[in-house]
């Protein structure tokens, strides 16, 4: 799963990721609502988490650019405004949820899974899963198999293999992965990468005749059938 944060807290949005990268997400951030409409047109995300007051483009601004290109990514909103009227207009406008600052991981965790649930719901004949080969990844039950063997992953691995597919035939270089997958401010370096990507070639590629993930030699790695 791929969410998208846009929040001009430095605190708030470093809270709001490692709690996502925690239960396996991977993250996007940005600060303004400028920079998150042009990042938010140009990707897919599963859930967009954003603040309504934002720098040179509040939430509502962005809201109503972003549902014109008939958009139906869910959308949640934070504000410290504790006000019916501003929630009703978001909610008519296209928001999908809206939770009032100060807010606990916990309940934002089970408004987003709940948003999840009922987009998921919606998307009739919409494929969910990521298939590379014989590879299949449920995100939304956090499976994998390869060939129809189940393979138990931990819960990074999971992350890592779910970012790695969602870029398939890209070069991906070690920095590029740790901003992604792990947290802009872990101490993970680029070594953890490399063990990481040892551990999923185990899982997932040890016994088979066709690897799936490939070094480029003082780049990076690339996933690819």
């Amino acid at each position: 799963m791929k969410a998208f944060i846009i929040e001009d807290s430095s605190e708030i949005r470093t809270f709001i990721q490692k709690g996502l990268q925690y239960e396996g997400f991977i993250v996007d951030t940005a600060e303004d609502g400028v920079t998150g409409l042009k990042k938010a047109l140009s990707n897919s995300y599963d859930i967009i988490v954003i603040d309504l007051l934002l720098p040179k483009m509040d939430g509502l601004e962005f809201l109503q650019d972003f549902r014109k290109k008939n958009i139906t990514t869910p959308v949640l909103f934070l504000s410290a405004v504790h006000s019916e009227e501003t929630k009703v207009k978001l909610l008519n406008l296209g928001a999908d949820d809206y939770v009032e600052k100060p807010f606990s991981f916990n309940e934002l965790m089970a408004r987003i899974r709940a948003l999840l649930r009922r987009s998921q719901g919606l998307l009739k004949g919409k494929k969910e899963v990521l298939e590379v080969g014989d590879l299949v990844l449920d995100p939304v039950t956090r499976t994998v198999t390869r060939n129809g063997v189940s393979i138990h992953l931990r819960r990074k691995e999971f992350a890592l293999l779910e970012y790695l597919i969602t870029h398939e035939g890209e070069v991906l270089n070690p920095t590029v992965i740790l901003e992604h997958v792990w947290d802009f401010n872990s101490k993970a370096l680029s070594n953890t990468v490399g063990a990481h990507i040892s551990s999923l070639r185990q899982k997932i590629d040890k016994g088979f005749e066709k690897k799936l993930i490939h070094t480029v030699h003082g780049v990076g790695y690339k996933f690819m059938a």
